[in-house]
């Protein structure tokens, strides 16, 4: 499948909004839908909340964190670490007027925060599961050198 030949750029075109899975002080997994506020170059994404969200807890409690996403018959996980960034310049840049449903005092919300997603591995699938490919995040490496692996047709 031509798919390997993809970069991760290309993988994230489409999807907009995410599951992202945190681990609860007990070990157990939580996801929740999260508009996804930038797609970065090194396949990381981006994401807008309040400081004294329950997920922050969480994010600091344990960094690795899985973001699942799905458009149609496509569908990318993408396995990393999440760190939470509070700065004030990048949450000015990334600011959309469609996030006011969650933060309706606009970009100047009290406390609101960035979560920030390096990934170390994805996994992309076409066609409901039938093609798959794993793709390994190296850091410093450029997206087209790292490691891929089609798994070919009839991977679950």
């Amino acid at each position: 499948m031509a798919t390997h030949k993809k970069d991760v750029r290309d993988l994230l075109q489409g999807f907009d909004t995410a599951m992202l899975v945190t681990h609860l002080p007990s070990g157990h997994l939580r996801a929740r839908p999260m508009a996804i506020a930038k797609k970065g170059e090194e396949g990381d994404l981006w994401f807008a909340t309040r400081v004294d969200s329950p997920k922050v807890e969480e994010i600091e409690g344990d960094h690795d964190v899985n973001v699942t996403m799905q458009q149609g018959e496509r569908f990318l996980s993408l396995s990393g670490v999440a760190q939470v960034v509070v700065d004030r310049a990048a949450l000015d840049r990334l600011w959309d007027e469609a996030w006011r449903a969650w933060f309706p005092e606009g970009k100047d919300t009290e406390r609101l925060a960035l979560i920030h997603v390096t990934p170390h591995e994805a996994e992309y699938w076409e066609h409901a599961g039938r093609e798959k490919v794993r793709l390994h995040f190296e850091p410093g490496m450029p997206l087209e050198r790292r490691g891929v692996q089609d798994e070919g047709e009839g991977t679950a």
